[in-house]
């Protein structure tokens, strides 16, 4: 199964749209996924990485990443 990572952060509410977004498209996916969220605060790699981008999305296993805002397209071509 791959492993989508959400990058972001507490009290952002691009992030929080994004994962609603992403839950909205999970029951329609063609291929089955987790979804892992990973606050920027705790790594300073992904902190120094994506600090004013987030919400970013990344596929684990393609490790291809798109940041927001991105469309129910970005997710099938993520996927």
């Amino acid at each position: 199964m791959v492993r989508l990572y959400l990058y972001g952060t507490e009290h952002c509410h691009l992030c929080d749209e994004a994962e609603a977004l992403i839950q909205a498209f999970k029951p329609f996916a063609r291929e089955p996924f987790e979804l892992l969220k990973r606050d920027i605060i705790d790594n300073e790699s992904w902190y120094q990485r994506y600090e004013t981008r987030i919400p970013v999305l990344e596929n684990s296993d393609t490790r291809k990443v798109i940041d927001w805002p991105f469309t129910e397209s970005d997710l099938i071509a993520l996927l």
